[in-house]
């Protein structure tokens, strides 16, 4: 669950560092709004658990401190049960109904591989901190797999 929490933070940080917004103050703004794609529901269910709770208490830490340039975080979660019929539909979901322009996840390779086509026709960034086929790597211009393989 560490590497979850510590990937969850290290992006929400990243989303942060250009904040010039005092520390504490009160967030007013619209928010910024990201997704996360993951195994809510299903054999891998707990990894979407651990996942979640380490990007709550990333967000909770963020908007604390004041948002991203004043404006507050929040993250849509959608439940892909690690199969790449969900993860399509969830991203089309994100992009067309919701319009999300950041996405972290889907955590399974397959689900990353699925959604990478809907993800460059719309120029939506995949987050990938879990997928490991090297497919990733290829799989796009707006995809970017944080796993290190080895």
């Amino acid at each position: 669950m560490r590497i979850y929490l510590a990937i969850a933070i290290a992006i929400l940080i990243f989303l942060t560092a250009c904040t010039d917004m005092p520390a504490g103050e009160v967030v007013r703004e619209e928010p910024i709004r990201i997704a996360s794609v993951l195994p809510l529901t299903g054999p891998a269910a707990y990894a979407g658990t651990w996942i979640s709770q380490g990007l709550e208490l990333a967000l909770e830490e963020v908007n604390r401190e004041g948002g991203v340039n004043g404006r507050p975080l929040e993250i849509i979660y959608e439940d892909d049960q690690c199969n790449p019929q969900r993860a399509v539909t969830a991203m089309n979901k994100l992009i067309y109904a919701d319009g999300i322009k950041v996405v972290l996840g889907p955590q399974c390779s397959s689900g990353i591989l699925a959604a990478a086509p809907i993800a460059e026709k719309e120029e939506v960034i995949i987050l990938a901190p879990i997928g490991s086929s090297p497919k990733i790597t290829h799989a796009g211009d707006f995809i970017f797999r944080l796993t290190l393989l080895g």
